[in-house]
């Protein structure tokens, strides 16, 4: 009973702090703008001990992300994170992530409807094959009411 009383408070006490975030102003790890504001997110084991933490940087109008880097908790990058967004509305156009040697491992291609709802979402390899597609469908109130997965065959 001990045990699992322990487990439990461990448990409560890293949901509690795994997602604790400080903004940081100044130069980024990522990307290497100068102006962007940067933002760590640390994610933590049960025990208390870090896992990895991830770091963002946004755009100098604070509205949207530009890069982010996921790192162990010694510090190795593990993987780094590229967003664009479109000029009209501001959606995110492609996620594109690639591996610590810089090599593409994969991209993440949004579509919208006329309304501004994301309408297809595109999983392609490094390759540039499309590995997976999600289409999203909406009510007339804008409300998702299904999503339809198609693999690649």
């Amino acid at each position: 009973m001990r045990k699992i009383t322990l487990f439990l408070t461990a448990l409560i006490f890293s949901m509690a702090t795994c997602s604790q975030t400080a903004g940081i102003r100044g130069p980024s790890n990522i990307g290497g703008n100068q102006d962007a504001f940067e933002r760590k997110q640390t994610v933590f084991f049960a025990d208390g001990s870090m896992d990895e933490f991830t770091t963002s940087d946004w755009d100098t109008g604070y509205t949207h992300v530009t890069n982010q880097g996921r790192f162990s908790a010694s510090g190795a990058m593990l993987e780094q994170i590229e967003y664009s967004y479109n000029e009209d509305r501001g959606h995110i156009q492609t996620r594109i992530t690639r591996d610590v040697e810089n090599r593409l491992r994969n991209r993440i291609v949004y579509q919208y409807n006329p309304q501004g709802l994301l309408w297809r979402e595109s999983l392609v390899d490094n390759r540039g094959r499309v590995v997976s597609t999600y289409e999203f469908a909406y009510d007339n109130r804008g409300n998702r009411i299904s999503r339809k997965i198609m693999n690649r065959t």
